[in-house]
């Protein structure tokens, strides 16, 4: 029963994050991708910066789930330190792909992906736990 409960948890919080981290090597892997132009200034910087702001979420809130309260700061920067390390190896990875290149502007886009999402949920949790009376 207590094995179920734990897979249901890993199922709903650890595995999103897995499943996209295997996304990303996967497209990462594919030469020359060419995603649908949305029409913004710098395109391949704000595809890296969603990409990485989805997988930073997906983080926070898996480290989140295995902490105990109290112990949510260290959980974020737990995730975005693996966010970040995950975003550099990304690049790496592309340097050996037939037709992509390892890109600093892009592992820094990767970045700013990850600690955007990782100080808006650092705030939202924050929020949650001052009571309303000391705001």
């Amino acid at each position: 029963m207590a094995r179920d409960i734990q897979m249901g948890r890993f199922a709903k919080y650890q595995l999103p994050a897995c499943l996209w981290a295997i996304l990303i090597f996967v497209l990462s892997s594919i030469p020359r991708l060419n995603p649908p132009q949305v029409g913004v200034r710098f395109e391949d910087k704000f595809y890296h910066f969603m990409e990485y702001l989805i997988f930073g979420f997906l983080l926070a809130r898996a480290f989140l789930n295995m902490s105990a309260q109290g112990r949510e700061r260290k959980a974020i920067i737990t995730a975005a330190a693996l966010g970040i390390f995950w975003g550099m190896t990304d690049e790496i990875h592309q340097a050996f792909v037939h037709g992509r290149d390892a890109s600093f502007l892009d592992f820094l886009a990767n970045v700013a992906g990850v600690l955007f999402i990782s100080a808006l949920v650092w705030w939202r949790v924050r929020k949650r736990r001052v009571p309303q009376s000391e705001i």
